[in-house]
């Protein structure tokens, strides 16, 4: 089991969270806070695909050695799925 991360679940999470490569390519969120809370929303499209594509590859191993099972996005109770 994977837990996935917050952000891609419709969550907020600390600047500094991000892997610095999305926090690179992040743009016109002041980098100086690194405790800033920022949401996916928040970042531009290419540090969308950068933050996806980053936890496609942290988890490839797993799926690579077949012992990938599940991948949970926790949503939070607030969330309502749009059309």
């Amino acid at each position: 089991l994977v837990k996935a991360f917050g952000m891609l679940c419709s969550g907020g999470v600390a600047l500094k969270s991000l892997p610095r490569a999305v926090r690179a390519c992040a743009i016109g969120i002041p980098s100086t806070n690194l405790e800033s809370w920022v949401t996916l929303d928040m970042l531009g499209p290419e540090a969308q695909a950068k933050l996806f594509s980053t936890f496609l590859l942290s988890i490839e191993p797993l799926r690579a050695a077949n012992k990938l099972q599940c991948v949970l996005f926790q949503f939070q109770t607030s969330f309502v799925p749009s059309e």
